[in-house]
């Protein structure tokens, strides 16, 4: 059962129906191990602290269910014309296109393709997500990728940025996409009203690895 809303007494009388549709998809997780776990860590600490053993702190936080409630994910979606153009599923697998994160076939899914749409985030709750369904996990190397892509991302929304550049190169931008990717920069190319193609290097941080696994992540 989903709970979409619920009438109070200061609810309006005017309020409007609610029609919601609902399904299950396989995600893929953006929060950061320790952002996952942090308050659940946090707890722990402060437990032991107190003087508790570091067992004993684990297992009383276990026991608190409102620790690290909320998750960020994005869906796993088909290479599907409804949910991207054909066009681009070339670009999206070989991690050009931004916006966009590429997975390999999947196994758990008969080798079925997905793409992530970076602009499809959305926040749930942390017991929506069940480890008896955990499919796989990113090496370290494509969780490097995923971090650059979400950059990327964040980069390209900034208007303020795009209308400096346009106004120092004089044309408008039509187009944005990644040429090269390697483990310290990058190359974006950004596509010029008249069709001209000016290419921008972009250093990424070298020391951006993954942190150390936390006492939750460590047990799972």
């Amino acid at each position: 059962m989903v709970l979409a809303w619920v009438k109070t007494a200061a609810s309006s009388e005017h309020v409007p129906e609610i029609t919601l549709a609902t399904s299950w998809t396989p995600v893929l997780v953006l929060s950061h191990d320790c952002e996952i776990d942090k308050e659940f860590n946090e707890y722990v600490d402060w437990l032991i602290d107190q003087g508790d053993s570091e067992e004993a702190a684990v297992r009383e936080a276990e026991e608190r269910s409102d620790l690290d409630r909320y998750i960020v994910v994005s869906p796993l979606l088909p290479y599907d014309e409804r949910v991207v153009s054909p066009g681009k599923f070339e670009a999206i697998r070989s991690a050009q296109k931004i916006g966009y994160f590429p997975l390999p076939p999947m196994p758990a899914y008969s080798g079925a393709e997905f793409l992530v749409h970076l602009s499809r985030t959305t926040t749930v709750e942390r017991i929506l997500l069940s480890r008896r369904y955990k499919i796989g996990s990113l090496s370290d190397l494509a969780r490097q990728l995923l971090r650059f892509k979400l950059a990327e991302v964040l980069a390209s929304r900034s208007l303020a940025a795009v209308s400096k550049l346009e106004v120092a190169i004089g044309q408008r931008i039509t187009d944005v996409r990644t040429l090269k990717v390697k483990r310290s920069d990058a190359t974006v190319v950004l596509v010029l009203e008249d069709g001209a193609e000016l290419h921008v290097g972009a250093k990424t941080n070298r020391e951006s690895a993954a942190p150390e696994r936390t006492r939750r992540s460590e047990a799972e």
